[in-house]
């Protein structure tokens, strides 16, 4: 399920910019210029969890840095 939600965002992050998009690269050391956004995986940590009906939700939040 992470990933189709992380498969998600990269698509919408294409779909919305005009930027170049790329998924846990490194910072390059130039920007193309279009503009470039990097989506990084990272460990959503522990979710928050409703008892009825038991659910969990993760949040995550994306950060311009």
């Amino acid at each position: 399920m992470r990933e189709q939600v992380l498969s998600a965002v990269f698509d919408r992050l294409n779909a919305l910019t005009g930027a170049t998009v790329k998924r846990n690269e490194a910072l390059p050391h130039a920007v193309p210029a279009g503009g470039l956004v990097i989506l990084r995986d990272d460990d959503p940590g522990e979710p928050d969890v409703t008892l009825n009906p038991r659910m969990e939700f993760y949040s995550h939040q994306v950060s311009d840095q």
